[in-house]
């Protein structure tokens, strides 16, 4: 091969391996926002659970990081990475956006919160719990709906000629 032909080749080979190690971190990357977000989860229910039983401190925070990597585990070993953000995030939004409900309306203070966001939701418990239902079924509807919505189109138009 003389030094012409092997400029050409030698730039698509270094193309090609930058395109696959873009393509694994980009893919790495988003799960591990996945694992992340499940993690989580689990930390502010269990702390915002014991806080609320009046277990503050290290007890909380170490309990909360188990649990943190008991759901980032079930997430990595499930692997539905797009189910899992749709549910943990619904579920992690209607949490915080009924703290922020209970703030407002004077149910409870914003000191009711600082061990966690599942502590605020336990000092009114009945109106808590069927807010965080409703608001995360509404977030899983709509959240699905736009998943399926994107994944027909994608069937029915991209391979149209």
């Amino acid at each position: 091969m003389t030094g012409a032909a092997r400029q050409p080749f030698l730039l698509g080979t270094i193309g090609a391996v930058i395109g696959i190690v873009l393509a694994l971190l980009s893919y790495f990357w988003y799960y591990a926002a996945v694992v992340i977000v499940g993690g989580a989860v689990g930390y502010t229910l269990v702390a915002g659970f014991l806080g609320s039983l009046g277990f503050d401190g290290i007890l909380a925070f170490a309990l909360g990081l188990v649990a943190a990597a008991v759901v980032a585990l079930i997430t990595i070993v499930l692997a539905v990475p797009a189910w899992l953000v749709v549910v943990l995030s619904a579920i992690g939004g209607a949490v915080a956006a009924v703290n922020g409900a209970l703030i407002l309306l004077g149910r409870i203070q914003l000191e009711d919160i600082d061990s966690g966001l599942g502590e605020g939701l336990l000092k009114d418990p009945l109106i808590a719990v069927v807010g965080v239902i409703v608001v995360a079924a509404a977030g899983i509807w709509y959240q699905m709906r736009d998943l399926t919505d994107t994944a027909a189109s994608i069937r029915r138009d991209g391979y149209r000629i």
